[in-house]
């Protein structure tokens, strides 16, 4: 369901944890970190949540991050793995794509006083805005 304004319709930055990462028009990004006892609809940034009720697609998302938090995490530290969420997204990619969204899970690896710390978030691409759009940091298992 296509609506007349995007979220985000021009270029934007977001702190992503390891500095800005710029976006396109289109493009957007939500953090992993804290989806532990997370309430899902109270949490989730408002344009995505905006993204979502244009595409018509919000029970999907709110379905989906649900089947997020409740995936595999690593023992002890309680933390997403990323196995987990890969399989948990791609049950739910074709439904995201009958809407015209794109839903990628992506990290990165970084080196921060001594130690490595891998950032997790999403990017959902709003495919009627850019059609091509793929993160460089796309996790592949």
């Amino acid at each position: 369901m296509a609506t007349d304004a995007p979220s985000f319709p021009v270029e934007h930055k977001v702190n992503t944890g390891w500095g800005n990462k710029h976006l396109p028009p289109g493009v957007l990004f939500e953090k992993l970190e804290g989806w532990t006892q997370r309430d899902v609809r109270a949490n989730t940034p408002p344009e995505v949540q905006d993204l979502m009720d244009r595409k018509g697609v919000i029970s999907l998302y709110l379905e989906f991050t649900s089947a997020v938090q409740a995936a595999p995490r690593v023992r002890l530290v309680g933390t997403l793995k990323l196995d987990a969420i890969a399989a948990v997204l791609a049950t739910y990619a074709p439904r995201f794509d009958a809407a015209g969204l794109v839903v990628f899970l992506c990290k990165k690896r970084q080196y921060v006083h001594g130690g490595w710390v891998t950032h997790k978030w999403l990017e959902y691409v709003d495919r009627e805005v850019d059609a091509t759009y793929m993160p460089k940091e796309i996790f592949t298992g």
